[in-house]
């Protein structure tokens, strides 16, 4: 591993999963539709206030602020523009734009003018010399755009600006003691088929491929206003609670949402499993220069580059029947051969015995346990799946000597040894609610900090912000 100077007055502040996107705009005759995205529950003061009161306990020390992965969200903006200088379709129109440069980049022009207060702190800490450093997520995936890049480059870096910017693909190690990385690269559901080769050709326009996560977002969250993406908690329910939310949240704005949800389903079912057997834009001859360049970035020697890249997790999306269970398609097509047979068996009995309609209910009483039984029996490996495994950080320490090892990505704060490697998660940030009023917040707002130490060796703690304060977690 290249080795980096050692700086042992380095303070590291990583953020991960802040989900920084579009404001929502109330509507009065829908006031709970996505009220977690509303201005009133937007965290940026909060982390401009404890940024700040960083800055003035520490004047003298220099700091690092590590946005790791997922800090902005480019799959919740559905806003688009007035008079597009690009086409817009009606899919698009409805799911927010298709990841292309340009749009992108409008994207991204949202985010900035929705979050100034945010990006002007971190220009602050670049304005004093200080570092800053994004690693991309997968729901900042749009990072990859160099037009998105520029734009935020643009904004928080000037002639006068002495801090350090940098934008690395998907990890990054910190001060030669901890490797730093979201973490969807081990989730088969978010996974990017490539972080250094992103790009594949469709419609005759270069676009990012999108996991089957981000798919999902687009085509069912966010026509799902009442439910909240940033914890799986907001689905977890039993089949009469669902009635039940039906009847008290959806009922009067969506009464079709079962035919929308199986129409989105069937769309990101068959552009996931198009756009997984599409070939990427290759590097070809430079993709060494891409590993030099990844190298230098994260603090590594480019033979790391692809060791690390082989640790990668199979993208879901070449098991499509996996795909199909976690979508419910399924059971939709369950439900069809079903009803179908139901007719079929009814017409007979009718022709035999008479009677259509008795006979149609016994055979429908007769299939409904099936149906039930067979949608009991399956289960979602979604979140699950989301989870480190132990041999996986074992294998970033082999590789990279480092046994820091920090991810994003489950929202989960969490702070344990695993094996020889010492593991943290940085927890979330983003809106999350139990409930769709947003009065039950899902998670304290975590952050992980890695300190110096007189005694030796920077060390780390996962802290969380809580009136005002930074606490122990």
């Amino acid at each position: 591993m290249k080795q980096e100077h050692s700086n042992k007055s380095l303070h590291s502040i990583v953020f991960s999963d802040i989900h920084l996107t579009q404001f929502q705009e109330i509507d009065p005759k829908k006031p709970l539709w996505k009220k977690y995205k509303s201005t009133e529950f937007g965290c940026d003061q909060d982390l401009c206030q404890l940024l700040e009161q960083l800055l003035m306990k520490y004047p003298e020390d220099q700091f690092e602020i590590v946005l790791n992965g997922d800090v902005l969200d480019f799959d919740e903006v559905t806003k688009t523009p007035d008079k597009p200088v690009f086409k817009v379709s009606k899919t698009e129109k409805k799911i927010g734009l298709h990841p292309e440069e340009a749009k992108s980049l409008y994207k991204m022009e949202i985010i900035l003018k929705d979050h100034l207060v945010f990006f002007n702190i971190l220009k602050k800490y670049l304005d004093r010399g200080h570092s800053v450093v994004f690693i991309v997520g997968n729901h900042d995936i749009d990072l990859q755009f160099e037009a998105v890049q520029n734009l935020i480059w643009n904004h928080l870096v000037n002639e006068k600006t002495t801090g350090v910017l940098k934008f690395c693909e998907w990890f990054y190690i910190s001060n030669g003691d901890t490797y730093i990385e979201h973490g969807h690269q081990y989730d088969p559901y978010c996974v990017s088929n490539s972080p250094l080769e992103p790009f594949i050709v469709k419609a005759q326009r270069r676009r990012i491929r999108l996991p089957f996560g981000n798919l999902a977002t687009r085509y069912l969250v966010n026509i799902m206003g009442y439910f909240n993406p940033h914890t799986d908690e907001s689905y977890r329910m039993t089949f009469v609670e669902y009635l039940n939310f039906f009847r008290k949240y959806m009922i009067k704005d969506q009464p079709f949402i079962l035919f929308q949800w199986i129409n989105g389903g069937v769309r990101i079912f068959f552009e996931a499993l198009w756009d997984f057997i599409t070939p990427g834009i290759s590097l070809g001859m430079e993709r060494v220069i891409k590993y030099k360049s990844v190298a230098e970035k994260s603090n590594v020697s480019p033979s790391v580059v692809p060791l690390l890249l082989e640790l990668q997790t199979s993208s879901a999306i070449s098991y499509p029947r996996t795909i199909m269970k976690e979508l419910w398609i399924d059971r939709f097509l369950l439900i069809v051969l079903l009803f179908i047979l139901w007719l079929s068996i009814g017409k007979i009995f009718q022709s035999i015995f008479g009677g259509a309609f008795y006979w149609s209910l016994i055979s429908f009483c007769f299939f409904l346990p099936l149906f039930i039984f067979y949608a009991g029996t399956m289960k979602s490996y979604a979140q699950v799946a989301k989870e480190p495994q132990e041999d996986i950080l074992q294998k970033i320490y082999h590789i990279t000597q480092v046994k820091r090892v920090v991810f994003g990505h489950t929202h989960q704060a969490v702070h344990k040894m695993m094996g020889p490697v010492e593991h943290l998660n940085c927890g979330t940030w983003a809106p999350a609610f139990l409930d769709v009023d947003c009065q039950n917040s899902a998670f304290p707002k975590t952050f992980v900090w890695i300190q110096p130490s007189q005694e030796g060796p920077r060390t780390a703690g996962l802290f969380k912000w809580e009136k005002g304060q930074v606490l122990d977690f």
